[in-house]
């Protein structure tokens, strides 16, 4: 938390002197910072600290911007797991857009969906997934609303944001997750309204107003 306030508060400048930047917020399992792309950002930690929640939110027109801070983001998560404790094996998520109101206190209460069936059904162009618990299918587009159809289908989703640059077809292994937790995928212009975006399961969404 302390490395994303200090990355993502300060302003990239040539500047010595670190001065915040941006309206930012930190308190002892979460982070909140509004960027000046209009990106509102949470990260939490949640069910005693075992997993990491990304929330993205933005205003209506400005979701592109939102979708590239979810790579951004998503990828400096995942490098710092590698850096700091490479030894765990993490499992990645998407949150299902019905099931997102915050706070996230539990994300087994929540619908999941892992990251590794959305990975295979990219590759295999399978335009549903199936939740963690398989009890639900939901279409790739409408869990992931602001992708373009090209990152997904056409580009065999290596433009995908929630993959964070990653080969899909690597996620895909059986070998590549395993049983510790990050999420990830939605975004809006409040981040606590019942519309956000988790990294363990990550979620965005964006204000149609």
């Amino acid at each position: 938390l302390l490395h994303l306030a200090y990355y993502y508060a300060l302003p990239k400048s040539e500047s010595s002197i670190p001065y915040l930047h941006r309206l930012c917020d930190i308190w002892k399992n979460g982070i909140h910072w509004l960027d000046t792309d209009g990106v509102e950002t949470v990260v939490e930690l949640v069910d005693t600290s075992q997993c990491v929640v990304l929330l993205l939110s933005c205003k209506h027109g400005l979701e592109h911007n939102m979708i590239e801070h979810r790579k951004e983001v998503i990828s400096e998560v995942v490098s710092l797991q590698k850096l700091i404790c490479c030894r765990l094996e993490v499992e990645e998520f998407v949150i299902d857009p019905d099931d997102l109101e915050y706070p996230i206190i539990k994300l087994s209460e929540r619908t999941l969906y892992n990251m590794k069936l959305i990975s295979s059904c990219i590759i295999h162009q399978e335009p549903c997934v199936v939740d963690s618990k398989g009890h639900k299918h939901r279409c790739l587009r409408q869990l992931l609303p602001f992708e373009p159809c090209d990152n997904i289908y056409s580009s065999g989703g290596r433009r995908v944001s929630v993959f964070a640059g990653r080969d899909p077809e690597i996620l895909s292994e059986p070998t590549a997750l395993g049983t510790g937790r990050l999420i990830s995928h939605k975004g809006s212009s409040d981040v606590h309204s019942n519309n956000n975006i988790p990294l363990a399961v990550v979620s965005s969404h964006s204000e149609t107003s």
